[in-house]
């Protein structure tokens, strides 16, 4: 992986150290480039130094969809969706989980 330099205003400064602008900006950088379809979730969360599951968490938090899937991949994917959820320490109710398998047909 590369590493650029970037100009930013001081503006940016005002109320953030150099560090976490970078991270910041890192982030949105790849988050941009996930919603470009330039990066897969992977690539995005490996640019910032995330696990693929805090990238998709973070990115949905700010508003960006992390999911355009028809019925049928959603049915394949949410028991795996579900597993990961729970291995990284994410917990949903039993109400969330029926409701979440009940959009996907299961």
């Amino acid at each position: 992986m590369k590493t650029l330099a970037v100009n930013v205003p001081d503006s940016l400064l005002v109320h953030t150290s150099d560090e976490d602008l970078a991270r910041q900006s890192q982030f949105l950088l790849a988050l941009k480039f996930f919603e470009l379809g330039r990066l897969t979730s992977s690539q995005a969360a490996e640019m910032c130094g995330m696990n693929r599951m805090d990238f998709l968490v973070a990115a949905s938090q700010i508003g960006t969809p992390v999911a355009d899937l028809n019925e049928e991949e959603l049915r394949r994917e949410m028991p795996a969706l579900l597993k990961q959820m729970r291995a990284n320490g994410y917990f949903l109710s039993a109400r969330s989980v029926e409701s979440i398998c009940q959009a996907a047909g299961e």
